[in-house]
């Protein structure tokens, strides 16, 4: 499969996105046109009606409306109902109460997303979901939200540019570098940087860039919100992608560390429980005791992020091993102990 820029399959990929984040307004050959020269796609309008047409073929559910001679022109857009006329099968959708818990729960815990654009395109999702399991698999849905109550999340995923991740996106399909415009959190400045895209990483309340610096040659993690401009250049990225299991492998969270280390903290019997129940990283074994406490072991790397989680069980967290953390963890809640002292006096 060709990898070029303007391969056809490249192309497409991107105008699908590009029609489903716009819902049901749709979009016109001008403004497709305009995407894409922003992204550094080399394309005409006829390039952009062939591709259209393309999707049509292969099954993909574009609509056309308006006409050339009408005031506001032709307009696309996806239509799920049209794909499912078009195949000839009923458009009810199938499914068991089992699944229906799962997509009323799938779609509470995606409420943390609502307003950010990236995912601008879940609740035409559900709403096209809504309309096809019918009137009693919604009473269902009604019935789920008396019985299950998802409490909010108290952080949702910072708003990043969806115009940033589509050209991302594309530059890994297609094998080449990004330019970008990028703001340092510590200085605050812009600095123009040129990356390899591995992939783009999803944690908790961040969205990242995970790319290899060519000035460097180092991959290392980059806040896609903190992208002010980007472009895909005609330079082919050849570097290996690293795996997220790999890069991330002795991280606690997304802050990374150069070295990873044997820790051992144990937990007293207050909130041993919450410690034992929840899954904190793939490399931990947890051992209980018969007073009721537990001692956790995991192999991480000593940052911030992990000393931070430790000093939130306050002195119910003992490090036991290895110094250097008991170090990192002591010098931490002494820093605290002298501010608020200071601001106390």
């Amino acid at each position: 499969m060709s990898r070029g820029r303007n391969a056809q399959s490249s192309r497409q990929i991107i105008i699908q996105q590009m029609l489903t984040a716009a819902g049901g307004q749709g979009l016109s050959p001008a403004e497709i046109l305009e995407r894409m020269k922003d992204r550094g796609y080399s394309v005409t309008k006829r390039t952009i009606h062939r591709d259209i047409e393309g999707l049509q073929v292969a099954g993909f559910p574009v609509t056309e409306s308006g006409s050339k001679s009408d005031k506001g022109g032709i307009r696309w857009k996806v239509d799920i109902s049209a794909s499912a006329a078009r195949s000839g099968h009923s458009s009810a959708l199938k499914i068991n109460p089992q699944q229906l818990a799962g997509l009323y729960l799938a779609k509470a815990q995606f409420k943390s997303m609502a307003q950010n654009p990236l995912f601008s395109g879940l609740d035409h999702f559900f709403e096209q979901v809504s309309d096809l399991i019918g009137s009693r698999n919604r009473a269902l849905l009604d019935e789920f939200a008396r019985t299950f109550h998802v409490a909010p999340t108290t952080s949702k995923v910072v708003e990043s540019d969806p115009q940033v991740v589509e050209t991302i996106q594309a530059a890994i399909q297609e094998g080449h570098c990004v330019s970008v415009r990028y703001q340092s959190a510590n200085s605050g400045t812009d600095r123009t940087r040129k990356l390899g895209p591995h992939y783009v990483y999803i944690e908790e309340n961040g969205v990242y860039l995970v790319a290899e610096d060519m000035e460097t040659n180092q991959v290392k993690t980059f806040a896609v919100p903190r992208v002010k401009a980007i472009q895909m250049t005609d330079e082919e990225y050849t570097g290996q992608a690293t795996s997220p299991e790999n890069f991330f492998g002795a991280s606690f969270g997304v802050w990374r560390a150069d070295k990873a280390v044997s820790a051992r903290v144990k937990f007293g019997k207050s909130c041993s429980h919450y410690v034992k129940e929840r899954k904190w990283h793939p490399s931990q074994k947890l051992t209980e005791h018969t007073d009721g406490t537990v001692t956790l072991d995991i192999k991480v790397g000593i940052t911030p992020r992990f000393v931070g989680w430790i000093l939130s069980f306050g002195q119910d967290a003992q490090v036991e091993s290895p110094a250097e953390l008991r170090e990192a963890v002591t010098t931490e809640a002494e820093n605290l102990l002298r501010h608020y002292v200071k601001r106390a006096g």
